[in-house]
């Protein structure tokens, strides 16, 4: 039987027994820290005022409200993401 060193001091034996429970924990420990990432909520970050006013006065009105609501869209995106 093949041993393997992991820790100073301290040999496993490496055999099909050892490979599954390890592989096993690794498994355990992907899905562990998938659902804590799913689980992670950031707080949501909203436009100042300042950002608003700017917004809006760069908003062209004869283009529509289109572009102005493409501009807050944006402008959140880049915030939150």
């Amino acid at each position: 039987m093949k041993e393997e060193w992991l820790f100073p001091n301290v040999f496993v034996p490496v055999n099909v027994e050892t490979t599954s429970a390890l592989l096993a924990e690794i498994k355990r420990l992907i899905f562990v820290a998938g659902d804590m990432a799913l689980n992670q909520q950031r707080e949501w970050v909203g436009l100042t005022e300042d950002e608003q006013t700017r917004l809006f006065t760069d908003w062209d009105e004869d283009e529509g409200w289109g572009p102005f609501i493409e501009a807050i869209e944006a402008k959140l995106k880049e915030k939150n993401t």
